[in-house]
């Protein structure tokens, strides 16, 4: 009974704390709203157990996947990356200026045996990147330069590669909402020129509803819905028309179910169950499967997610 009493008012707690959430989609302060959490996290580590016996529902030991550290003010300083057996991969080191805005990254990868330095120089008014500048394990070189519009929006893309050099520049159309409606992009190389499209449309609320990108060789396009509180519920993803994918979300924008289809018929599904610490963020979440092979199809749970959270007092 006490169990109960207590599951009853965790959910309660649940409940209130997040009635007024609204997930973010774009136009990031901070990476909290990037990778939608919830509070002034400080810390998380990632952990997957793979079920070894789904009757049992027995696991493996959990092994750490990833590790992520952020600022006071919600910026990502520091990330570990390790393989299936917890072995670590790559680490990301972030430094950023007194506003926020990240200056340099420094990224190791210990599998593939190489380091990388970036430096950013940013328009101190606008925040937007000017220029960045990118140095492969002390040898080979990256230089971007970059050019936005009174907007700022990015119109002018050009990239240095050792001695290669690659043009962008981009051209929009706004509705009168202010809203993209088209976003070409023109791309010029030493001896080609390519062309990519974006095209947006939007519902009454002013959320996007559809984006379709183009070029010589494919169109794709993803497809929105939403609840009545204007957040995501579901997203569908085409390939030269047809369908390949839905992903469900929750009020939370945790992704509930996904469905994989080939052909047009609906070939595999992945859900999603989770449990929430009091602030509102995921702290496990239970992956299962179901393959669409035969007349008969189940669920089989495959692996189980875990993650610590430290917070900002």
């Amino acid at each position: 009974m006490n169990k109960l009493i207590t599951l009853i008012g965790f959910l309660f707690i649940l409940s209130c704390s997040n009635t007024e959430y609204s997930p973010k989609y774009s136009n990031f302060d901070n990476d909290w709203e990037r990778e939608n959490l919830i509070g002034r996290v400080k810390s998380i580590e990632q952990f997957k157990a793979n079920v070894s016996d789904s009757k049992k529902k027995e696991t493996e030991k959990p092994v750490i996947q990833l590790k992520k550290e952020f600022s006071e003010t919600g910026m990502l300083s520091y990330v570990e990356h390790f393989d299936s057996f917890g072995n670590l991969e790559y680490y990301i080191r972030n430094e950023f200026d007194s506003k926020g805005y990240r200056l340099k990254s420094i990224t190791e990868n210990y599998v593939l045996n190489t380091k990388s330095v970036e430096n950013n120089i940013i328009d101190s008014t606008t925040g937007k990147l000017i220029s960045t500048n990118v140095i492969y394990s002390d040898s080979s070189y990256f230089n971007g330069f970059f050019k936005y519009d009174e907007k700022e929006n990015l119109i002018e893309q050009l990239i240095v590669e050792d001695k290669d050099t690659t043009k962008n520049q981009f051209e929009y159309i706004f509705d009168t909402r202010g809203n993209i409606v088209t976003r070409k992009q023109i791309q010029k190389t030493e001896d080609s020129i390519y062309e990519y499209l974006n095209e947006y449309k939007y519902n009454q609320d002013n959320n996007l509803i559809e984006l379709k990108s183009s070029s010589e060789f494919s169109e794709t396009a993803l497809a929105y819905e939403y609840d009545n509180r204007n957040r995501i519920k579901m997203i569908a993803e085409f390939n030269n028309g047809e369908l390949q994918k839905e992903s469900f979300y929750d009020k939370l924008n945790n992704q509930t179910l996904v469905k994989f289809y080939n052909n047009g018929s609906l070939r595999k599904e992945m859900k999603f169950e989770y449990e929430l610490d009091k602030t509102g963020n995921w702290i496990k979440r239970k992956v299962f499967i179901n393959e669409h092979t035969s007349q008969k199809s189940s669920w089989i749970p495959i692996y189980n997610e875990t993650r610590k959270f430290e917070y900002y007092e």
